[in-house]
C-alpha cells in the first residue's frame, strides 16, 4: 500500500485495523505499507488498554527507511553516500535503456558508463542527487532541466544548479506561496543560514521537529 500518509490521520487507525483482520493472520501474505513517519497514525488506545489498529513493533515493523538510500548526505560514512549514488545511477540507467528500447536505438551497457556520458564529472552527478533531496521524481526533472541548459554538450554542476532553482522557483516556491507562514519561515532559514552562516544544513532541538511548519518543508523539500 503506497501513501499510507496521505490518508486522513483520523482515518488511519480504522484503515489500519481492517488490514489487520483482513490480511495479518494469513501466512502466505505480506502486508508492506510505505508511510511518512510524522504523518501517520497507527492506533487509538481505549480506555481499558485495547486498541484500534496496529501496534508498531509487535505487529508491524519499520524494515526500511528510504532516505537512508536516496539521500546524498554533506557528511556522512562513505557508505551511505555510496548507496545514495548507485540508487540513482540505476534510476537513470533504468530510465535512459527503457526509453533507447522503444526508440530502437542502442542501449547503454551500464550505469557507469551512462554517468560518463550525460556528466562532465562524477561531482556533478552527486550535485543533481543533493539537489533532489531523496525525491527520485525531482531528480528527474532536474536532470531533464539541465540536459536543456547543456544541450549536445555534457551536463555541468551549473547546469544542475541553474535547473534546480528553475525548478524551485517555478514549482516550490509557487506552491508555498499559498502558505505564508512556511514561506516566511524558509526566507529566515535561507537569510541566516545558507547566506549568513554559509551552511547548508542546521540541527533542531527534538521538541522542535514537531512543528507544523517544519514538517511541511521537509515533506515539500
Amino acid at each position: 500500500f503506497d501513501e499510507w500518509s496521505g490518508l486522513p490521520r483520523e482515518l488511519q487507525p480504522f484503515v489500519a485495523e481492517m488490514l489487520r483482520k483482513l490480511f495479518f493472520g494469513i501466512p502466505r501474505v505480506t502486508t508492506r505499507l510505505a508511510a511518512i513517519p510524522h504523518r501517520s497514525e497507527w492506533r487509538i488506545t481505549r480506555d481499558d488498554g485495547s486498541y484500534i489498529g496496529v501496534e508498531i513493533g509487535s505487529e508491524i515493523f519499520a524494515l526500511l527507511d528510504l532516505d537512508e538510500f536516496v539521500v546524498f548526505p554533506a557528511r556522512s560514512k562513505s557508505e551511505r553516500a555510496k548507496r545514495s549514488s548507485d540508487f540513482f545511477r540505476e534510476l537513470l540507467f533504468r530510465h535512459v535503456n527503457y526509453v533507447l528500447g522503444l526508440a530502437g536505438k542502442q542501449l547503454v551497457r551500464s550505469s557507469d558508463q551512462l554517468i560518463k556520458l550525460l556528466f562532465t564529472q562524477v561531482t556533478s552527478f552527486q550535485e543533481m542527487i543533493r539537489a533532489a533531496e531523496g525525491v527520485p521524481r525531482d531528480a528527474l526533472l532536474i536532470l531533464g532541466r539541465a540536459a536543456l541548459r547543456a544541450g549536445s554538450a555534457r551536463i555541468s554542476t551549473d547546469h544542475v544548479r541553474q535547473a534546480a532553482a528553475q525548478l524551485f522557483q517555478t514549482g516550490k516556491a509557487a506552491l508555498l506561496n499559498g502558505m505564508p507562514d512556511a514561506r516566511k519561515l524558509l526566507d529566515y532559514i535561507i537569510q541566516e543560514v545558507i547566506s549568513g552562516k554559509k551552511a547548508r544544513g542546521f540541527l533542531l532541538l527534538q521538541e522542535h521537529t514537531e512543528h507544523p511548519l517544519i514538517q511541511r518543508l521537509v515533506d515539500d523539500r
